[in-house]
C-alpha cells in the first residue's frame, strides 16, 4: 500500500508539472513573440507554480505517512514443555526481547481477560514473531482458558498481542523472578 501512495505522489506531482508547463506554453503562444513581458511578471508565475508542486507534494507526502497502529494476528499456538509459543505475523510495534501482554477475548463484543506476560523470543527472517508466554495470571478464569488453548482458528483469533505490560506484573514483581 505504502508503494502505491509513492507511486500515486509521483503521478499526482508529475501531473501537476505538465499542467502547469502547459499553462506556460499556452501563454506564450497566446502573446505575440514581440510582446515584451516584465522579468517580475514571469519571476512570480514561476515561484508561484513552484510553489504549488510543493504543497501538493507536502499534502501527499502527509498522508503516506500516517502511522497504522494495528496488532498483529496470531498464525499459529504451539504448546512446547507446557509453554504457549504464538507465532504472529510482521508488526513494526515489537522489537526482539520485548515485552508484550497476551489477552484472550472470545468475540469482539465480550470481555478482554488478561491471560499474562510474554516476550519476543525471535524475529525470522520473514518478520513474524515468535511470543512466549512467560507468566500466566493467577486465577481460575485464565487458569481454564489456558487450559484449553490450542492451535485452532477460533483461539488464534481471539488472542490479542499487545507491546505493552500489563500494571499488575509490576506490582506483583513477576519481571523480577
Amino acid at each position: 500500500m505504502k508503494k502505491f501512495f509513492s507511486q500515486l505522489n509521483n503521478a499526482v506531482l508529475g501531473g501537476l508539472s505538465a499542467f502547469i508547463f502547459f499553462v506556460l506554453g499556452f501563454l506564450w503562444w497566446i502573446f505575440d513573440a514581440n510582446t515584451l513581458v516584465p522579468m517580475w511578471v514571469l519571476s512570480v508565475i514561476i515561484i508561484v507554480c513552484y510553489l504549488i508542486c510543493i504543497i501538493v507534494y507536502g499534502i501527499c507526502s502527509i498522508k503516506n505517512d500516517a502511522p497504522l497502529y494495528r496488532l498483529p494476528a496470531v498464525k499459529s499456538i504451539n504448546k512446547a514443555n507446557s509453554k504457549l509459543i504464538f507465532v504472529t505475523e510482521k508488526n513494526d510495534l515489537f522489537n526482539q526481547g520485548s515485552l508484550a501482554t497476551i489477552c484472550y477475548q472470545e468475540d469482539e463484543e465480550g470481555l478482554e481477560v488478561v491471560v499474562g506476560l510474554g516476550y519476543v523470543q525471535t524475529i525470522t527472517s520473514a518478520g513474524c514473531l515468535q511470543i512466549e508466554l512467560l507468566k500466566i495470571i493467577n486465577s481460575d478464569t485464565v487458569k481454564e482458558i489456558y487450559d484449553r488453548i490450542e492451535n485452532k482458528k477460533t483461539y488464534r483469533n481471539a488472542i490479542k498481542i499487545k507491546p505493552s505490560v500489563y500494571s499488575e506484573f509490576i506490582e506483583e514483581g513477576l519481571l523480577n523472578d
